[in-house]
């Protein structure tokens, strides 16, 4: 599994990366994000999809 990366942008998106996949999205999408990776990880089991959960949660809140 890749390493995941999510960082805030100086203009208050968030970025994601996990190995040669990368996003960038609004603040507002974080959460409803990381619950949609969380659901399929409780549908599916891949651990991939929790780690993405949790890395989009430790990101602070912005400002």
């Amino acid at each position: 599994m890749s390493e995941i990366s999510v960082a805030r942008l100086d203009d208050g998106r968030v970025h994601v990366k996990n190995g040669s996949w990368s996003d960038v999205f609004e603040e507002e999408r974080r959460e409803p994000w990381a619950a949609w990776y969380e659901k399929m990880h409780q549908d599916y089991g891949y651990p991939g999809y929790l780690a993405m959960a949790v890395a989009l949660r430790a990101l602070p809140a912005a400002g």
